[in-house]
């Protein structure tokens, strides 16, 4: 692939993934704020559908077909560009979206007697929320990508996976931490 149409691919890529962050998060609020939606079963339906997706995820796991056409030249050409690593890491994503809809359900499985309301909106707050998640994705998605347009073999993708994975899951407890104490100190000054 030429680099004026792999530039092009990328910055599809990113624009698409940004807007699809931020509707699912528009159509998430907008959801919450016009039904009352309890907390089993807001767990609920987000366990159902992150296992939907898993598992249609894993029973086409040999394809790299896409619903947004572009999503899939993309797998296709980091699927060639990778290797064995790109498998490794696309059956890493399943496993850990096994995981996250498995706590969802067992989320919505303790709270089921529950009658506390899933979200009560302060819009300050969420649009924070959102704007560290698309800061997040982004910032996570500009260095897979700059690491795989670089890379010249597949030789180079060796243990990749791996440590993307301890990255991933240190930045994620700092990020918990951080948000677990802006979240109580916000908290505390509204009393």
């Amino acid at each position: 692939m030429d680099q004026r149409a792999l530039k092009i691919m990328r910055i599809k890529q990113l624009v698409s993934t940004n807007a699809l962050v931020i509707a699912l998060f528009a159509i998430y609020l907008a959801l919450l704020s016009a039904f009352e939606v309890r907390m089993s079963q807001m767990f609920f339906v987000l366990g159902a559908i992150v296992f939907a997706q898993t598992l249609l995820r894993w029973i086409s796991r040999k394809s790299t077909k896409s619903v947004i056409p572009f999503f899939e030249q993309v797998a296709i050409y980091e699927k060639q560009k990778m290797g064995n690593e790109w498998r490794k890491q696309y059956n890493t994503g399943l496993i850990c979206n096994f995981f996250l809809s498995g706590i969802f359900l067992l989320q919505a499985f303790w709270s089921r007697g529950s009658t506390d309301i899933a979200i009560q909106m302060e819009l300050r707050f969420m649009l924070l929320l959102a704007l560290c998640l698309v800061i997040m994705i982004n910032i996570a998605l500009c260095i897979h990508i700059r690491k795989v347009d670089r890379s010249k073999l597949q030789s180079d993708f060796k243990g990749y996976t791996l440590k993307t994975n301890i990255i991933g899951a240190v930045v994620g407890l700092v990020v918990a931490f951080a948000m677990f104490v802006g979240i109580t100190f916000y908290v505390l000054t509204l009393s």
